[in-house]
C-alpha cells in the first residue's frame, strides 16, 4: 500500500515539475525530485527535509563535500556525487546554451535590440523576449497584434512560452500608434496586474519596451517603472492582497 501512495505521489510530482519548470518548488521539493533519480523505492520527501535541515539550503547543500553529504542516512556516496554535482552540470550547460546569445543587460541594449524587432511588425503587435538568469536572450515570441490589458486577462498564452523557454527572466514590448509616451492610471494597473502574475511564476520583469509612433522606444525600466511594480508586486504579495 505505502509503495503504491509513494508511487503515485512521485508520478503527481514528475507531472508537476514537467508543467512548471520546477517553478514554485520550495527547496526540499526540488531536492526530493532529483533524488527519485538516485533512489528508487524510498520516501525521498523525508531524506530531502533532513538535507535541507542539516545545510540549510540548496545552496548550502551544493558547497558540501561529497563525504559530508554522504554521512547522511539512506544516501549512497553515488547520490551525495549526483547532489553535489548536479548543479554544475547544470551551470556548464547554461553557460553553453548562451556562450553565443546576446545579452540584454542594459537598457540602451535593450532599446536598440527591440527596436530592430519592430521594423517589419504590423500595428499593435506584442512581443516577449526570455532571457536566461545572466540576461541573455534564449527565445522571443510575437504574441499577437492586441493590447497589454487583452494579455494579462489571459495569460495563458505568454505563461506556456515562457515554461517552453525554461527562461528565468522576460522583456515585453508592444507598440503605441502615437509619439506621445504616457503612461495612464489604467496601463499603470495593468502592467502592475503583469508584474503580480511573473512574481507568482518567480519570473524576472526585466523591461517593458514601449514602441511610440514610427519606432520610437521607451524603455520602462529606464523610468524606475519596472523596478517599482515589482517591488508593489511583492508588498502585495507578502500581505496577501493581490489585485
Amino acid at each position: 500500500m505505502d509503495s503504491d501512495l509513494h508511487k503515485g505521489h512521485r508520478k503527481r510530482m514528475r507531472e508537476k515539475a514537467l508543467m512548471t519548470s520546477l517553478r514554485g518548488f520550495s527547496d526540499h521539493e526540488i531536492l526530493e525530485f532529483l533524488l527519485f533519480y538516485t533512489i528508487p523505492r524510498r520516501n525521498t520527501n523525508d531524506i530531502a527535509h533532513q538535507l535541507i535541515k542539516r545545510f540549510g539550503s540548496l545552496e548550502g547543500l551544493s558547497k558540501a563535500s561529497v563525504d559530508e553529504i554522504a554521512q547522511e542516512k539512506f544516501i549512497s556516496r553515488r547520490t551525495a556525487a549526483f547532489i553535489k554535482y548536479f548543479p554544475q552540470i547544470n551551470e556548464q550547460l547554461l553557460a553553453a546554451d548562451t556562450s553565443e546569445a546576446i545579452q540584454l543587460c542594459d537598457v540602451e541594449i535593450v532599446r536598440e535590440f527591440v527596436k530592430g524587432r519592430y521594423k517589419d511588425a504590423p500595428p499593435n503587435c506584442i512581443k516577449m523576449f526570455c532571457l536566461s538568469p545572466s540576461l541573455h536572450l534564449i527565445a522571443e515570441y510575437d504574441l499577437g497584434v492586441g493590447s497589454i490589458e487583452d494579455l494579462v486577462k489571459d495569460p495563458v498564452i505568454f505563461l506556456n512560452k515562457i515554461s517552453e523557454a525554461n527562461c528565468r527572466g522576460v522583456i515585453f514590448s508592444h507598440t503605441q500608434p502615437d509619439y506621445n509616451f504616457s503612461i495612464s492610471k489604467h496601463m499603470r494597473e495593468v502592467l502592475l496586474r503583469l508584474s503580480e502574475i511573473l512574481l507568482h511564476m518567480d519570473i524576472r520583469y526585466v523591461d517593458h519596451v514601449i514602441i511610440c509612433g514610427d519606432c520610437f522606444p521607451f524603455s520602462l525600466q529606464s523610468m524606475n517603472l519596472i523596478s517599482e511594480l515589482t517591488e508593489l508586486s511583492r508588498k502585495l504579495m507578502n500581505s496577501g492582497r493581490w489585485t
